[in-house]
């Protein structure tokens, strides 16, 4: 049965052709007459029988994919899978036994590779599916965890403090930012719980928030509080707190956004002060003119 070539691979650059890891050439025949009639178009097979040569031949090109046996004179059972996996983490690796061990095939996976092929059972049908497969299982898994080393990477290297909390209250993950905020170092941090290091008088703030955020009842919500900073003094903080779910809509962890307000609050005081001092001023000087006037009013009475 013959499998029409995937078009996932029509206009994607993503590799040159197919590595074929397999010290016997018997069977590195049978393989490639086997990929012949399942997709004729396929893409050019390489193959190397040492699994040095397949790790150097990776570092000058990107395959496609790995079809890698676990019998190589240089490797032992899944030393091969953690070699090319080495050489370039974004490669689907699909694996070759003559073996039918299940548990093999389950080690495999775990280790890396995308799928487990019997030799003794192919056709040209399965091979070219389980290519196909790969390298879309693969494609996926990069792309997922591009998108979490994106989110990543903005989560370390945000301007202002970023946190990732537990359901019950302790720093999960903390940013450069945040460190920089209060002045301890990341290991600090992830050894303490926000509240610890939250003024005394402002302890209370935020618990209503948080039991209807955990209840569902918000989707995230603001408050500022006054944080302890390692060297003693007081920072205001304006924080933004929103809960993380799971797959299944569960609450994960809870995610907060430390933004230094101290400035504000400080210039806030100050004007205030001011304003005050204003006003007491104005008030004295009323006071004065009043007290001039009776003095005035009794001299001219006399």
């Amino acid at each position: 049965m013959t499998v029409a070539p995937p078009t996932f691979l029509a206009a994607v650059g993503e590799g040159e052709g197919l590595l074929l890891v397999e010290d016997n050439r018997a069977d590195a025949r049978l393989f490639e007459l086997l990929l012949e009639d399942g997709w004729p178009d396929a893409p050019p097979v390489h193959v190397c029988t040492r699994l040095a040569d397949a790790r150097a031949r990776m570092l000058e090109r990107r395959p496609l994919c790995v079809l890698v046996d676990l019998s190589l004179p240089d490797a032992r059972r899944l030393d091969a899978v953690h070699v090319i996996r080495a050489a370039d983490p974004t490669v689907p690796i699909v694996v070759l036994s003559g073996q039918d061990d299940a548990a093999l095939g389950i080690e495999a996976m775990g280790a890396g590779a995308q799928d487990y092929l019997l030799k003794g059972r192919l056709d040209g049908a399965l091979v070219a599916r389980s290519i196909r497969y790969a390298v879309e299982r693969k494609r996926a898994e990069n792309a997922l965890r591009e998108s979490h080393d994106l989110a990543a990477r903005a989560f370390d290297d945000a301007a202002v403090g970023m946190a990732l909390i537990t359901l019950e209250g302790a720093f999960l993950r903390v940013n450069g930012a945040l460190c920089r905020l209060l002045g301890y170092d990341e290991a600090e941090l992830l050894t303490s719980t926000p509240s610890a290091l939250t003024h005394a008088d402002d302890l209370d703030g935020g618990i209503l928030f948080l039991h209807r955020l955990l209840d569902g009842g918000l989707d995230a919500y603001e408050l500022e509080k006054r944080f302890r900073h390692a060297d003693g003094h007081v920072v205001s903080v304006q924080i933004h707190v929103a809960l993380m779910r799971d797959a299944l809509d569960r609450p994960l962890h809870i995610i907060a956004q430390f933004q230094d307000v101290t400035a504000q609050r400080r210039a806030e005081g100050y004007r205030l002060a001011q304003h005050a001092a204003t006003r007491a001023l104005a008030e004295a000087g009323s006071l004065a003119e009043a007290h001039t006037d009776v003095l005035g009013a009794l001299c001219r009475s006399l």
